[in-house]
């Protein structure tokens, strides 16, 4: 479980692609073909100031506080599993480089 630090929204991001490719980091709240906000946060279990892996891709237009309530919502599901890996990462890409 997350506790969220910063919440960043980028607005009319774009339209969900109709096709089937995965896209990485994404994580889709909408339907294909309809357009969304990008929306980037941190966690304070990171203690650092890195996105989370993922981005919700929520409907466009959204009021502020039903995005942090979604946001928040989504950070009480991540594993600490998760977090530690993420960190670990992180950790490896501050010390020996990002290529």
């Amino acid at each position: 479980m997350a506790t969220v630090k910063n919440i960043e929204t980028h607005r009319n991001w774009g339209v969900r692609p109709n096709d089937n490719v995965i896209h990485g980091g994404m994580v889709w709240r909408v339907k294909k073909g309809e357009p969304y906000d990008l929306v980037q946060f941190s966690i304070n279990e990171l203690n650092k100031g890195y996105y989370w892996a993922d981005s919700l891709c929520l409907p466009a237009g959204l009021p502020d506080d039903e995005i942090k309530a979604k946001v928040e919502a989504y950070a009480k599901k991540i594993p600490t599993e998760s977090i530690s890996r993420f960190k670990e990462f992180l950790e490896d890409g501050e010390k020996w480089g990002w290529d």
